[in-house]
């Protein structure tokens, strides 16, 4: 999990820390539609702001555009803080819709690997332990992430016909990243 505190340090507006960008959301303003969005997985370059990537804490702390606006765009003139819309429910229910269906669409393509070295389960009764350190099938002890907050069991056992599938990391880093990622966000 080294990659977390290696990802670059970026400024969170609502605790106003510095925090490692992958522990982070990002909130794009788009000045045509005046409308805020956030984007977890991709981390374009350009000018925007960083929150706590924690739905929960979204949720409970960003009452107005104001708390999310890019700073720049808060320090110009360029635009009435009065027309932005934003619906801070809509818009986490979109957001959170969009994480779930781009990663349940990679996850249904995996393959189980013979050196594995990470494993993905499925298990409701364990809702609160979503990254954990396990068993393999041979016995070894391996990272275990635990995707039933994603809430998509019937895709991911159809494709997979079983609950919970070993892969080795270094051939999926990217999707561990988002995989993490988006298990903290729905915590």
């Amino acid at each position: 999990m080294e990659w977390i505190l290696a990802s670059p340090v970026r400024f969170d507006r609502i605790s106003k820390t510095r925090l490692p960008n992958l522990l982070l959301s990002q909130v794009s303003l788009d000045m045509k539609n005046k409308k805020i969005s956030l984007d977890q997985m991709k981390h374009s370059i350009g000018q925007h702001s960083y929150i706590l990537n924690s739905l929960n804490l979204i949720h409970k702390n960003i009452k107005a555009p104001v708390n999310v606006v890019p700073l720049h765009i808060l320090s110009s003139n360029k635009i009435n803080l009065s027309t932005l819309k934003m619906n801070i429910s809509e818009l986490l229910e979109s957001y959170r819709a969009e994480v779930i269906e781009m990663l349940t669409k990679q996850l249904t393509g995996l393959k189980p690997t013979p050196n594995s070295d990470v494993k993905l389960v499925y298990d409701k009764r364990n809702v609160k332990k979503t990254v954990f350190w396990g068993k393999d099938p041979n016995g070894n002890t391996v990272l275990c992430f635990n995707l039933s907050l994603l809430n998509n069991y019937e895709s991911l056992h159809k494709a997979w016909k079983q609950d919970s599938i070993t892969i080795f990391s270094k051939e999926n880093l990217n999707l561990l990243i988002q995989i993490y990622r988006a298990l903290k966000f729905l915590e």
